[in-house]
């Protein structure tokens, strides 16, 4: 028999043998309520007897307002539901019951009706006995009922043990040992034991389980020494990968800083040697667009090798193979590039041990690394143009203030000194010539002054850190310069795409700016402020001074020019107002440049805000 088969008659058993202890319990429960209703409404009979009794004694008292609703009540608890089914269950209760209610139809209350109170009292004791006769009964029976069903209990007590010890056996014999026979193999197999042997046969389905354990056993224990040497080789690539991206994450952040330092680039090439079984490892390097000579970097222990001609054009014609010591050597070339693709600066051989190849991830992993030392040269070569192309204008801007301003000068003043040389030759009168040099000193005072405020200017420089940390340490040095005034910053520009050159001139414009509120606003503070709006940077400066003069060029001493002229190399312009309070406000806005993220995120929100709108 299957094991579904024992169960299912398992189950079968025990669920027939409830059903029927289930069912007596029922019943018993169902005729105990109904006995348990007609005892206690008896017992109410009774209890209404006597009262009526207690009222109808003294004859004079009563009147039909009393004794109408006693009547009435004791005629409903009489026939109550609970009492009437006592005429279908036969037998003496049937009897007891009928002659109650023929006492009290016939005899007490038509005695009551027709005002007999004395017979009805003397009456009342038999027929209280009737009632508890009937009670008693309904007692009895109710005791034989439970009797019946202690009995019944005890037979299914005695067949639920007998099926237990049936079933238990039956378990134990074909379910339990067999569970632990196979619990026991695959134990052993867990620890790595498959010479297993199940001895239980039955014809059921642990018997055909345990035979296919042991087929299974069998064949685990191939498969597992199969497995071994693919996790042994899958380790071995693991570890090898791991350690590859090690490297390229080592030597990313090592060559991003300085992608010249030949002892580093050597020392990772040396590693890649050793972690691929390189016979040659070398990459030859340039930052010129000539690529004819180029510089060789060779891992230490790689071959020794010579370029045919001196020239590295060869060897960038030459292919995948390359001749040394009389061997062919199947080589692989890496060509150097930027991030871009746009310059090339050279590149990577690399050689494997004879009777070996490069898979096709090791080639990937060289191909990164490549990329690596390209895109470190490609920033290194950006970072230099950026600070050569913000040199030049610099310089250029230096260029224009000294010719706008100190060239100009100097030029009034050559003319005067010739002025007072021709008055001189002349024999002019003295006063004249006094008036003369007179303007020449002012001019030459007013050409010093001019110097050292651009020396000043252009002094400045552009600290580590970032614009809003530059911008709070000019503040401090302004500071200390004036005792008087007080300087706020209300910078809100948290994420925008700000490069170098813009931070630069945007420091170099608020503190010409902070130079002016110092020199000629005779204010008390003054506030800059740092903000985006709609696709614009604003810097500020307000202050709460005199106010611009008539001519806010002269009063600036080119200082307003300077700051015009940055604000055009950004893309943007200046403006100078006054405001309510008196003072000046010098505002600087450019266009900010927005990323494709950025371009995708206005295009969302305007998307939304239609949607919104509609």
């Amino acid at each position: 028999m299957t094991i579904h088969s024992r169960l299912r008659l398992m189950i079968l058993s025990i669920t027939a043998l409830a059903a029927t202890v289930i069912g007596i319990s029922l019943t018993f429960i169902e005729q105990s309520e109904t006995d348990a209703a007609a005892i206690n409404v008896a017992g109410s009979l009774r209890m209404q007897t006597w009262r009526i009794a207690e009222h109808v004694v003294v004859a004079e008292l009563v009147t039909e307002e009393i004794l109408a609703p006693l009547v009435d009540v004791y005629d409903l608890s009489i026939h109550r539901p609970s009492l009437t089914l006592l005429n279908q269950r036969g037998g003496k209760i049937q009897e007891q019951y009928q002659d109650v209610v023929f006492q009290w139809e016939q005899v007490m209350r038509p005695r009551l009706v027709h005002r007999n109170f004395a017979g009805y009292v003397e009456d009342v004791p038999a027929f209280v006995d009737k009632i508890d006769r009937m009670v008693f009964s309904l007692q009895q029976d109710n005791e034989e009922k439970l009797n019946v069903l202690f009995t019944a209990m005890l037979v299914a007590l005695g067949l639920l043990l007998f099926i237990s010890i049936l079933i238990f056996w039956d378990v134990r014999r074909n379910i339990l040992t067999p569970v632990r026979l196979l619990m026991q193999a695959s134990r052993d197999v867990r620890k790595g034991t498959f010479d297993i042997h199940i001895p239980y046969r039955g014809n059921n389905e642990l018997g055909h389980l345990s035979g296919a354990f042991t087929k299974m056993a069998s064949d685990l224990k191939l498969y597992y020494q199969q497995l071994e040497e693919k996790v042994a080789e899958q380790t071995k690539a693991l570890t090898q990968s791991n350690a590859a991206l090690e490297l390229l994450y080592e030597s990313s952040e090592m060559l991003a800083s300085n992608p010249f330092n030949q002892e580093v680039l050597k020392a990772y090439l040396g590693r890649w040697q050793k972690l691929l079984n390189l016979q040659e490892c070398y990459v030859c390097l340039t930052t010129q667009q000539d690529m004819d000579w180029l510089e060789r970097i060779a891992a230490p222990g790689s071959l020794m090798m010579t370029c045919a001609d001196g020239h590295c054009s060869s060897c960038l014609s030459c292919g995948d193979k390359l001749s040394a010591g009389g061997d062919s050597l199947a080589s692989i070339q890496f060509v150097i590039k930027g991030s871009g693709g746009s310059m090339e600066y050279g590149f990577l051989r690399a050689t494997p041990a004879r009777d070996q190849l490069l898979t096709e991830e090791e080639r990937q992993w060289i191909q990164l690394f490549v990329d690596v030392i390209g895109k470190a040269l490609g920033q290194y070569r950006k970072r230099e143009l950026d600070r050569r192309i913000l040199l030049m204008e610099e310089r250029t801007v230096i260029a224009r203030e000294l010719h706008d301003s100190l060239a100009q000068s100097l030029s009034y003043q050559k003319i005067q000194l010739a002025r007072i040389q021709r008055l001189t030759q002349q024999g002019e009168d003295p006063e004249k010539v006094k008036v003369i040099v007179e303007d020449l000193q002012e001019a030459v005072a007013s050409a010093y002054k001019h110097l050292r405020e651009l020396l000043v200017t252009f002094r400045l420089s552009m600290g580590d850190g970032t614009l809003r940390e530059n911008i709070e340490r000019t503040l401090e040095g302004f500071s200390k310069q004036s005792k008087s005034l007080t300087f706020d910053l209300d910078y809100r520009i948290r994420f925008l795409p700000l490069d170098a050159h813009q931070e630069v001139h945007i420091l170099q414009i608020i503190r010409e700016a902070l130079n002016n509120v110092v020199q000629h606003s005779q204010a008390t503070r003054s506030t800059v402020r740092c903000y985006q709006e709609d696709h614009e940077i604003v810097v500020s400066v307000t202050d709460n001074g005199c106010g611009l003069s008539e001519s806010p060029e002269k009063a600036g001493h080119y200082g307003l020019s300077i700051m015009s002229e940055r604000a055009n190399s950004l893309g943007g312009h200046m403006s100078y107002v006054s405001t309510a309070a008196g003072g000046v406000r010098v505002e600087l806005r450019f266009p900010v440049a927005e990323t494709e993220e950025q371009d995708m995120n206005n295009d969302i929100n305007k998307k939304h805000d239609a949607e919104v709108s509609q």
